[in-house]
């Protein structure tokens, strides 16, 4: 298992922790029962209109407040569907480090964490505010003009990835 991988798993342990306290009053139990899996879920997607008008939406503001406290939570809206799924991995995987099955494949924890990703109404970011277009590309592939191996494979690189697509419409017609 890589470093990365490593920091992420230690990282997520360490929001999870502070999560059970702030959510529960008691250090992360072993395995997680379903219920605390789908509060997890729960707390993590919700739908920031509905909060305006529900406090019980969603993640409590006192959880909220003693995990920004900690310096765990920096985003006052939910989280990205991503870093949950993530953080679910993580979770089983700990899980599964200490010799313990989780209910982390349950049909209703799977049904509530795609139902919930589907309810939160996130808008979509562009990734760069840059397109790669044509003159970029050469501008790239020229600095790998020499003749080396290494050359060879960078350029060859930059060309199949520009031409196989994957490129955004704007960037397409370049």
């Amino acid at each position: 298992m890589g470093d990365n991988t490593l920091r992420a798993l230690a990282s997520d342990h360490a929001y999870l922790e502070a999560l059970s306290l702030a959510a529960t009053g008691s250090r992360l139990p072993w395995p997680a029962p379903e219920a605390l899996l789908l509060k997890f879920v729960t707390h993590h997607l919700w739908d920031p209109e509905r909060k305006q008008t529900d406090a019980d939406h969603g993640m409590p503001d006192n959880g909220q407040h003693s995990l920004r406290d900690q310096g765990f939570l920096k985003s006052s809206g939910p989280h990205a569907p991503d870093t949950v799924r993530r953080r679910m991995a993580s979770w089983s995987t700990l899980t599964k480090w200490r010799g313990l099955h989780g209910t982390f494949s349950h049909f209703a924890l799977k049904t509530a964490l795609r139902l919930a990703v589907r309810a939160v109404p996130r808008q979509r970011r562009r990734k760069s505010a840059k397109a790669v277009t044509g003159d970029i590309l050469s501008k790239l592939l020229a600095t790998c003009g020499g003749d080396s191996l290494r050359d060879l494979r960078d350029r060859a690189i930059l060309m199949v990835a520009f031409a196989s697509g994957g490129r955004r419409p704007a960037e397409e017609h370049c």
